[in-house]
């Protein structure tokens, strides 16, 4: 259980750093050996039209923000995913634990109730095995309310970040269309 986790975590970390030494390669210039030539303001200044260099530095900016909402976008998605799985896990359990309830309520309170306690029966009294199940519908019932807010919430985030990001991007569209102009 804890180990499985911490293990699991540790993967993810491992997975991410991973991820960020890739993209510090792809970031990193394309010909790594070859040294571009010294900056001369004539040949720069003959290759775009005035402003457009401006222009071009804004739409870099812009491409770095969208990346950056992206990312934080698909972060966002995979909280999601994991707090909907987890809920899903809950409302099983929750589905077990009624079924149960359903049982002892049958069942006469002189008759012997075992409780499974790692690989041996416990025998446990009705009324004891009753409040036990009762408590644990409403941890479980508690806990899938909480993951069902944070569902909501982390999906009103994610419908933001898409927002922005579709404003961004006709803006950086824009932008580009503006630059080809110029050129």
């Amino acid at each position: 259980g804890a180990r499985a986790s911490a293990r699991e975590r540790e993967r993810e970390r491992e997975r991410e750093r991973e991820r960020e030494r890739v993209e510090k390669r792809e970031r990193a210039p394309r010909a790594q050996g070859r040294k571009e030539p010294p900056f001369t303001p004539t040949r720069r200044a003959a290759a775009r039209p005035r402003g457009a260099t401006a222009m071009a530095a804004a739409a870099g900016g812009m491409r770095a923000q969208l990346e950056a909402l992206a990312a934080e976008y698909q972060a966002i998605g995979k909280e999601s995913q994991k707090a909907a799985k987890a809920s899903q896990t809950f409302s099983s359990q929750l589905t077990e634990n009624e079924m149960v309830r359903k049982e002892l309520d049958m069942v006469e309170e002189d008759a012997n109730v075992y409780k499974l306690i790692g690989p041996a029966l416990i025998k446990q009294d009705v009324t004891e095995a009753k409040a036990n199940v009762d408590k644990r519908i409403e941890y479980i019932t508690t806990e899938l309310n909480r993951y069902e807010k944070s569902i909501k919430s982390l999906d009103k985030k994610q419908d933001e970040k898409r927002e922005e990001i579709m404003k961004l991007q006709a803006e950086f569209q824009k932008q580009q269309a503006a630059t080809a102009d110029l050129n």
